[in-house]
């Protein structure tokens, strides 16, 4: 187990990160809830509202971190001037980030075009960066492409008009393609390459991850056969390469082999005591290689993130947050991913301080009800009786009442050495003794 001074440190991060309340935790729930896997131990946060509605789709980058959020359009109620009817309210876009745990808003369609839209072309690999297409709200205007820097928070004016993106899969640029005129090389900080390829010649793929891409064409014969035509582009200095006819094209590089990672599972749990069945949302261990699948018994295998899911949900590749839709709302937790011995010196500490809290209490109840009975403890077999003089049901059920000496505490000759029942944690027990205080005793079978 780590020393006190690490584990004071662990418990001060996780709760920093996650925001949970530095105060004595009343009830179990409040441990904060982790899923296992492997050596590793991530930890979810409390629920936040993170973006009001109407919310319509969730775009989370490849690096993790940022969500793009768009807006459904929303109604307006219909005026005395709108004969057809009331027009829709403007498309919005909203910028999540997970580690702030802030939504900022980065777009929204001007009152004069409100059924202007706006969605996320792509991202630029391993950057906090994206492409977003405007949709002006008169279709002959075609779509603007506009540069977001998430990081910053900024939109850059319209780039370019009509132009259809083609990103990149390991390096951080994106190929525009053009009704006329040679293609552009655009990079993840703006920078921007014109490169011109033959006539008729259209992109059709990148290739060794994004420093070159290919190019065809096809070109009719005056025997009416079909001529394909491939060239490969260097996309850092623009210089096209005849590809020879019959010739493989490059193997792709093998992909490293991906460490497991955790998944989001919508599954139907039913809530007692009506019955019901909503649609609720785990976060989940995997499985090792060749495993079988995580059972939902298993401990630490799964977590519950939400009781109520209505629509998308997504988990953000660093493992710093989770999101989900319900009802248009967008709501979402944020994840610290730890050691899982941290984090298990850590739980032992929040419940062993949970049973003191507890046993504290109900050694006050027991000397109320005492108090008011004569100075007499109550049978073990109306330990009910305690109810009135307890917050809360649930302290009374986690009471072990196991006192079996005379009920007078006059009678008790040693009532700071006479056990009266515990409350049981992680590897011992909360005793309460006669004369009310609470000592923790350590239990190598637990």
């Amino acid at each position: 187990m780590p020393s006190p001074k690490p584990l004071r440190s662990i418990a001060a991060a996780l709760l920093c990160a996650l925001a949970i309340p530095a105060r004595p935790i009343a009830t179990v729930g409040d441990a904060p809830p982790a899923v296992y896997h492997g050596s590793k131990a991530t930890v979810l946060g409390p629920m936040e509202l993170v973006a009001e509605g109407p919310v319509d789709a969730i775009d989370a980058a490849p690096t993790g971190r940022y969500a793009l959020i768009t807006h459904a359009p929303g109604e307006r109620r219909q005026g005395p001037l709108d004969i057809d009817g009331p027009e829709r309210g403007p498309s919005r876009l909203s910028l999540h980030d997970a580690r702030s745990r802030r939504t900022t808003a980065v777009w929204r369609a001007g009152t004069a075009t409100p059924n202007a839209s706006m969605h996320v072309a792509g991202w630029f690999a391993g950057t906090a960066v994206a492409l977003v297409m405007e949709s002006p709200a008169n279709p002959a205007e075609g779509t603007w492409l506009r540069r977001l820097n998430c990081a910053a928070g900024t939109l850059s004016p319209v780039l370019h008009k009509d132009a259809s993106p083609l990103f990149a899969p390991g390096r951080p640029r994106a190929l525009l393609q053009f009704d006329e005129g040679p293609l552009l090389v655009v990079g993840a900080k703006g920078e921007q390459r014109s490169i011109s390829v033959p006539d008729g010649a259209a992109p059709t793929e990148w290739i060794d991850e994004g420093d070159r891409f290919r190019v065809v064409r096809v070109r009719k014969m005056p025997d009416r056969t079909r001529k394909t035509e491939r060239w490969i582009v260097d996309a850092r200095t623009g210089t096209a390469t005849p590809e020879p006819d019959g010739a493989k094209p490059p193997a792709p590089a093998p992909e490293a082999p991906k460490e497991n990672t955790l998944t989001l599972v919508a599954e139907r749990v039913r809530i007692e005591p009506d019955g019901r069945k909503p649609l609720a949302l785990w976060l989940i261990a995997p499985p090792g290689p060749g495993a079988r699948p995580v059972p939902a018994a298993e401990p630490m295998a799964r977590a519950l993130v939400a009781i109520e899911h209505s629509g998308a949900s997504e988990l953000l590749a660093d493992h710093s947050g989770v999101l989900w839709m319900h009802e248009g709302r967008l709501y979402g937790r944020a994840l610290a991913t730890v050691e899982r011995a941290a984090y298990d010196a850590l739980r032992r500490t929040l419940v062993k301080r949970e049973a003191m809290s507890r046993a504290k209490q109900m050694g006050l109840a027991l000397m109320m009800y005492a108090q008011d009975y004569d100075e007499t403890l109550p049978p073990t077999a109306r330990r009910d009786d305690l109810l009135p003089y307890v917050k809360d049901a649930g302290l009374l059920s986690a009471f072990e009442y196991t006192y079996a000496g005379p009920l007078a505490l006059q009678r008790i000759d040693a009532p700071a050495e006479t056990v009266l029942g515990y409350v049981g944690g992680p590897g011992g027990r909360a005793e309460v003794f006669a004369d009310g205080h609470v000592q923790w005793r350590d239990d190598p079978r637990r």
